[in-house]
């Protein structure tokens, strides 16, 4: 038995409407390949005390807000399997840490170093400063060293050193690629340093006290960030 050509046609597009559908489902999963997280679930039976003070220390670290257990336990399964926080922020009286990827690092620089002259040292040759910074007053210079002064209007520029110290008004600021450190005299001003860099950072500073020190993580694949307070 033969189909008809009205029938044969009208088969035919009902075909090619699931072929088009098809690829556009195939194109969207192309295109978001990359940016999919896969959830695993591992299911644990916890004794009573342990999940009662591990609530008490969620809500102290993450807060209260709705997913903060869960952010809480992906938090410490990331520190148990080794891993590095993603961003770090750690004020305390004698200095301020933080730890970011290197695209943030501009943002935080430029908010912490004054437009004046600053002492940089790095383990570059004064040619190679040159092309970064543009001229500088050399100070010290040696194969694969150099010490200069420079005022920049964007101190953030520095990042591009990768490794730097600079000095000024006896303050120090250490920077290794991901990671800085920065001296300070009193807690209130880490603080104040803390509050300053937090939004360009993405984090928020606790409402609490802090007696002796602050450390805020953020990290990999985990929504919210975890506060500990010293």
């Amino acid at each position: 038995m033969q189909c008809s050509p009205l029938f044969s046609k009208h088969f035919n597009s009902l075909i090619l409407q699931h072929v088009y559908k098809y690829l556009l489902v195939l194109k969207f999963l192309l295109e978001i390949k990359g940016k999919m997280v896969l959830m695993g679930i591992i299911k644990v039976t916890v004794p009573e005390e342990l999940d009662e003070t591990f609530r008490k220390a969620a809500s102290r670290r993450i807060g209260v807000q709705k997913g903060a257990l869960t952010t809480a336990t992906l938090a410490a399964m990331s520190k148990y399997s080794g891993e590095n926080p993603r961003i770090a922020l750690i004020a305390s009286d004698g200095f301020v840490s933080i730890e970011t990827p290197l695209d943030q690092m501009p943002g935080v620089l430029n908010a912490l170093l004054p437009r004046i002259p600053l002492t940089v040292s790095t383990p570059h040759d004064v040619e190679n400063v040159k092309k970064r910074l543009g001229e500088v007053k050399v100070i010290y210079s040696a194969p694969n060293y150099a010490v200069f002064e420079r005022q920049l209007t964007d101190p953030g520029l520095l990042a591009d050193l990768g490794s730097f110290r600079a000095e000024w008004d006896e303050k120090e600021l250490i920077f290794e690629e991901d990671c800085l450190s920065l001296t300070t005299a009193s807690l209130e001003e880490a603080l104040g340093i803390a509050k300053k860099t937090a939004p360009i950072l993405g984090l928020r500073l606790p409402h609490t006290g802090v007696d002796k020190q602050l450390e805020i993580y953020r990290w990999k694949g985990v929504k919210g960030q975890e506060v500990i307070l010293k």
